[in-house]
This record gives C-alpha cells, structure tokens and sequence, in this order.
C-alpha cells in the first residue's frame, strides 16, 4: 500500500474508536479526569502491543477539538494501514460486480463524487419560482424591465377606465411573463412544487448523501452521512469540490446493502396476536413505501461510512 497524505472531509470519529478498540485488542483504558477539559489518563493496556497504546493516546489525548482532530486523523491512518496488513479492507475495482462484492465487509472505492443535499434541495425548491424570476430579471433586462416598469405604472392612472384597462393588460402580461419563464425551467406549478417538497421531506428527512461513481464497473457506492462528522459545513464543501467533483475522492466504509434478500414478515397470525401483527404490517407497509422512494437502485452498493478523504 503507497503511503499517501490524506485531506479527510468525513470521518466518523465514533466508529473509528469502537473499531479500533476491537481491531488493537482494546487500545488503551482510561479514567476521564475532567468533563469540561476532557483530560485524560492512561491506566491500563489490555492489548499486548505497541499499536493499542498508541491508538488509545491518539485517540484521547489532546485537550483542544483541533488538536484531537489532528489526532483522529493519525488515529485513522493507522486503522486503514492496519485493515489493509491484516487484508480486512477490500478496494474495489472496475472488474467488481454487485455480485463479487455481496461477500465483502470493509470496502475503499474511489473515484469522482456527487453531494447530494437534500435539505437544500428542499430549501432551493421552497423559493424556486422567487429565484428563478431574479434570474430572469437579471439574465433578460429589458424584458424584466419593461415589466416592472409597466406594472408600477399601472397603479397611477387616475382615471377608471384606464386604469381598468392597464389592469387587465397587467394580467395578460404577467400571465405571458409566468408562461416564459415555465418555458426556460425557471417556473413551476405552486401545487407542484408543494407535492415535491412533501415527497422529498417524507423520502429523505433532511439527510445529505454522498455517492461515489465507479464507470468501469457500473457501480455506485451509495453512503448517508452524519452531518457532525462533516470535517467544513456543506456550503464549504460543495463550492470547493463542486456538486459533482472533478478531483477523485476515497470513501471507506461497511457495506450494509448490495442486493442480497431482505427480510420478510409472517403473513398468518393468530386471532390473540392481531394488534400486534397489524402494528408489524404498518411497518412493512412504511418500509415499502420508503422504499419506492429511497431505496437502493440496482446498480447500487450502499455503505455505512467510516471516513472520506482526498488522497495527496
């Protein structure tokens, strides 16, 4: 494995203690001295290693969150370089199939990225028509103009009849105006855009996904993200990468989904377990539901993640 420096914009700091502690024979214990300093202690090694005493010190030592995050990243070096001695970290490649990874745990993918923030999507759809008309009024001046012009006139006339007149000329040009911008995509359906917004609030809940593309075996590792493990907010990340990144990033993780059978519920029940059963049944009939919405496509591999890096 090439030793490379790694620009981590996600790590799960829980998940990699609670692996780490499992994969050096439990690290190091210690006793916390103090909840506002976090100050910690070294008592015992129950590993037999040097390896655990060092991951424990990496992990817990530290008393400013910059100086532990520093050390959650050496931390994690060590874990990867450890999967990848004792081969406990499978990297996938464009010869992998659903089909051959179905028997992996830990997996690295890497290749170019998508964000997929939904809680933005739905923040950008409650204002489309409103963003969408300031594009129009920015990107087409003198027809935006003429209209804002006009319709601050209409209300001047003094006399009825023209004013009845330029107000149902008003109508007739915004109609034509809304009409336009539907025509270019800047524009939709109020009742449309709420039934979306409904859709998407119900599907996803606000989650951020991230999704790796592997062309040359037609794979998509798909991973949900834990906001808190984010190493910049999201409005950081995505000017600096862009939505849809030229520059390749790693993602490592567990794989959680890739085709295999799901679980089914008992169909029969007896007449004493019936409010029981119909509580399961809501259950199922939720899960089927979520998933027309979010479940996994067939050419997908979804990953509970551990960390995302770009690899210097």
């Amino acid at each position: 494995m090439t030793d490379t420096i790694k620009s981590f914009i996600y790590l799960d700091e829980y998940k990699l203690a609670s692996l780490s502690s499992q994969l050096f024979e439990g690290m190091t214990d210690y006793i916390l001295k103090s909840a506002v300093d976090t100050h910690t202690e070294n008592a015992t090694q129950k590993g037999s290693f040097l390896k655990g005493s060092m991951m424990g010190d990496a992990i817990t030592a530290g008393n400013a969150s910059e100086e532990k995050r520093y050390l959650h990243d050496f931390a994690y070096t060590m874990f990867e370089k450890e999967l990848f001695d004792r081969k406990k970290i499978y990297k996938i490649t464009e010869e992998d199939t659903l089909e051959t990874l179905s028997s992996k745990k830990i997996v690295k993918i890497t290749g170019k990225a998508i964000f997929d923030d939904y809680q933005a999507i739905i923040d950008t759809l409650s204002n489309f028509n409103s963003i969408g008309e300031a594009i129009a009024y920015c990107s087409m001046i003198s027809e935006g103009q003429d209209l804002k012009t006009f319709l601050n006139t209409c209300s001047q006339h003094k006399d009825r009849n023209a004013k009845a007149k330029a107000q149902a000329s008003q109508k007739v040009l915004q109609q034509k105006w809304k009409e336009t911008l539907e025509s270019i995509g800047l524009r939709l359906e109020e009742e449309k855009i709420k039934s979306l917004i409904t859709l998407l609030r119900f599907s996803f809940r606000g989650q951020m996904a991230f999704r790796i593309i592997q062309p040359g075996a037609g794979i998509v590792a798909l991973a949900n993200l834990n906001k808190i493990y984010l190493r910049d907010p999201i409005d950081i990340l995505i000017p600096r990468f862009s939505r849809k990144t030229e520059r390749e990033l790693s993602l490592i993780g567990i794989i959680t989904q890739s085709g295999q059978v799901q679980a089914e519920t008992v169909s029969s029940i007896e007449d004493s377990e019936k409010m029981k059963f119909s509580v399961q049944n809501v259950i199922s009939q939720l899960g089927d539901m979520e998933e027309t919405f979010t479940g996994r496509l067939t050419n997908e591999l979804v990953i509970e993640p551990i960390a995302i890096y770009h690899e210097i």
